[in-house]
């Protein structure tokens, strides 16, 4: 019945301008270990890919006009609208009266930042409708009070870290990679795993402070088989603590499949192949009757273009 009022409304308000907001999303991580800069914390080299997460906004004086009213027609969007009153006590302004409508490319804790995302758009709108700048400092001033965050709201590869919502560094926009990936049958939760692999990768301090390096040449350096051998090694110390059912299998059929590495969610359901030039249609043909025999379906894209 709500949701039916609200449509009615709507459509008395649609001759309004709306204001949109995007934000890309991620598949997966690059890199994922723990930080040498900040004790205790966890770094991230998100891999951001061209899906996107939309947020659009109409204005409308009989429109809902309060984080209550608006959670009752979409609940499933507590974070972005928690981070749309952090924005508005941030601004010194009211909730804008009127309807929020949402639309995703980015599967829900797969491991693809569809949280991060969300919330970034729904901020990046709501600056178009304030007609406001929407500094970075803002989104992770922000982001910091909601949860750990990816670095998806970035232009660039950029090596950050999620927990403190710090950016180590940004780096130069380089080749597009590759990637034919599959998404494992269960959903992750990612809440509370942070002292699960904090504790993981203490044990692993020399072999992830080695990576860390690693990942900081190959990625100033924009030397995508070198990038790919620091995502396949971080996908492969990561399936010690929080295991991927079909890791083996795709590790071992790298050769087989012409891929220059792996990458996976370090703490979600995507694990695929990396490939440092466009894979031709007779390797999506293989790729994607492999990943059917394991339950899966093949998706491409490329990641930091």
């Amino acid at each position: 019945m709500l949701m039916e009022l609200e449509q009615k409304k709507y459509l008395e308000c649609k001759t309004e301008q709306s204001s949109v907001g995007v934000c890309r999303g991620g598949l997966g991580e690059l890199f994922q270990g723990i930080s040498m800069d900040e004790k205790d914390e966890i770094v991230i080299v998100s891999s951001v890919i061209p899906k996107y997460s939309w947020a659009y906004f109409t204005p409308c004086e009989n429109g809902f006009s309060s984080l209550k009213d608006q959670r009752l027609v979409a609940p499933e969007r507590t974070k972005s609208f928690r981070a749309l009153e952090l924005y508005c006590q941030l601004l010194g302004v009211v909730w804008p009266s009127g309807y929020w409508h949402f639309h995703s490319d980015l599967k829900v804790a797969r491991g693809m930042a569809s949280s991060t995302a969300d919330i970034v758009a729904i901020l990046r709108c709501a600056s178009s409708y304030f007609n406001r700048i929407l500094p970075i400092q803002h989104i992770i001033q922000i982001l910091a009070q909601i949860e750990r965050s990816d670095s998806v709201f970035l232009d660039r590869l950029a090596l950050f870290c999620s927990s403190k919502h710090k950016i180590i560094n940004q780096y130069p926009k380089m080749k597009p990679l590759y990637a034919l990936y599959m998404h494992e049958n269960s959903q992750v939760e990612t809440d509370g795993t942070k002292p699960l692999l904090i504790d993981f990768y203490r044990q692993n301090y020399v072999q992830y402070s080695q990576l860390y390096r690693q990942a900081e040449s190959a990625l100033a350096s924009g030397d995508l088989k070198s990038i790919c051998h620091v995502s396949s090694k971080s996908a492969e110390l990561s399936q010690e603590v929080l295991p991927k059912t079909h890791f083996q299998n795709i590790f071992r059929a790298q050769k087989q499949f012409k891929a220059n590495g792996i990458i996976t969610a370090h703490t979600g359901s995507v694990i695929g192949f990396l490939y440092c030039q466009q894979p031709d249609i007779n390797t999506f043909e293989s790729v994607a009757c492999f990943y059917k025999e394991l339950n899966s379906y093949c998706q491409y894209t490329e990641i930091g273009a």
